[in-house]
């Protein structure tokens, strides 16, 4: 742009790179000015339209995740990965579908998505819990206990604490076996039917 080249391929170029980078408000401004003096400008017309979709999908899965309509939002989430080639992986879109197929119990998808959102966002003990969370739900115990202690060495949070000790709960319990489920009698059951059983 300094340089004097082509301002329209300048600004195009820097609008992606922006995209890319989840700086939407510049990547709009360069594309405005392009269409500011070209009002017809194809390729700018293009990305505009791209650009209003990808936000009003990130928008309306948001709302949609507020009001725990959880299909839905994963859908519209969707459809944000899908509005530019390569995804724009911007931080409510992982988040976003972290948290929803968590909700929808889809495991596998929970725990690609979040640890996506907890590498990008390292510190943020909200993705941290919900990957422990994916992890659980995908049969994965010790790995999000794994994780949650390790937090605990570097995050001073009340919290923490009690979420580690109630894993730790479930994966002792789940260690338990129960003989009554086992004969599927019940604890009240009489020796003669735990004999018969």
């Amino acid at each position: 742009l300094l340089s004097g080249a082509d301002k329209d391929a300048c600004y195009l170029l820097r609008a992606r790179a922006y995209i890319h980078q989840e700086n939407l408000a510049s990547a709009k401004r360069d594309v405005g000015a392009i269409l500011r003096g070209d009002p017809d400008h194809t390729k700018a017309k293009a990305l505009h339209r791209k650009l209003k979709k990808f936000q009003k999908a990130l928008d309306e899965g948001s709302r949609l995740l507020s009001s725990r309509e959880w299909a839905a939002a994963a859908d519209k989430f969707v459809s944000a990965k899908e509005a530019f080639d390569p995804p724009v992986l911007a931080a409510a879109l992982r988040s976003g579908l972290c948290q929803s197929y968590i909700k929808l119990k889809k495991a596998p998808d929970a725990v690609l998505w979040c640890e996506r959102a907890q590498k990008a966002e390292p510190d943020d003990l909200s993705a941290i819990f919900q990957l422990s969370e994916a992890k659980v739900l995908n049969g994965e115990e010790h790995a999000g206990l794994q994780l949650l202690k390790a937090a605990q060495r570097r995050f001073r949070h009340p919290e923490l604490h009690q979420k580690v000790q109630n894993l730790e709960r479930k994966i002792k319990n789940a260690s338990k076996v129960n003989h009554y489920k086992v004969l599927g009698v019940s604890r009240t059951a009489s020796s003669r039917e735990i004999k018969k059983a």
